[in-house]
């Protein structure tokens, strides 16, 4: 199902959600999505993340982006005896500072929704940056210090860069393979307008 979140997305584009799998029916969250961007933590145990064709396991300190509108689900991975994770859900807007921005553009449409990057594993091992500025925004969430909010979008920014530096490649073959399909549109589009106009002479 669609899941509706508890943001006010006009006052504060973001909210930070925890769960403990043991307590949750069947150790497990079903199968959801929704319209803002995610990023879960696991701070404890393990849990698998599952999408539609694969699925990945997660430890302790690990993290995953899920992007916008992907159906997912998690599950407590056998074997263990508790797991609880915090989820980042947050809008595009909160980091670009909005929708119609320069930087929006460039920053956050090459990712938001893009085919080739629905979600993305990492781990303290490979990605200690990235995880250590996610633990920062967690710990940021739960002491709601004086400007917190500004303090929240600076780490997640922070992680964000780090994402497209990482998927630089892939995101660029991304709008490559986009733009040539918007020329193949074109091209035919300019084919059909040919061909009707003919028969309106032969008309």
């Amino acid at each position: 199902n669609e899941e509706v979140l508890p943001i006010e997305r006009e006052k504060f584009p973001c909210v930070c959600m925890y769960v403990e799998l043991e307590k949750e029916p069947g150790r497990s969250v079903g199968w959801h999505w929704h319209d803002a961007l995610e990023i879960d933590y696991v701070l404890s145990g393990a849990a698998d993340t599952l999408f539609l064709d694969q699925e990945c396991r997660m430890q302790k300190g690990d993290f995953v982006f899920i992007n916008a509108d992907v159906a997912h689900a998690f599950r407590m991975a056998p074997g263990a005896e508790h797991c609880k994770t915090i989820s980042l859900l947050f809008y595009g807007e909160f980091l670009s500072g909005g929708i119609t921005t320069g930087m929006h553009e460039k920053y956050m449409l090459p990712v938001i929704g893009n085919p080739n990057l629905q979600f993305e594993k990492f781990d303290l091992q490979h990605d200690g940056y990235a995880a250590d500025r996610i633990t920062k925004a967690i710990e940021i969430c739960e002491r709601e210090p004086e400007g917190y909010e500004f303090l929240l979008r600076t780490s997640l920014t922070d992680v964000w860069m780090y994402m497209l530096q990482k998927d630089k490649e892939l995101i660029v073959n991304s709008q490559r393979n986009a733009q040539a399909d918007s020329n193949r549109m074109k091209e035919m589009l300019e084919y059909i307008d040919k061909v009707l106009e003919k028969q309106k002479i032969s008309l």
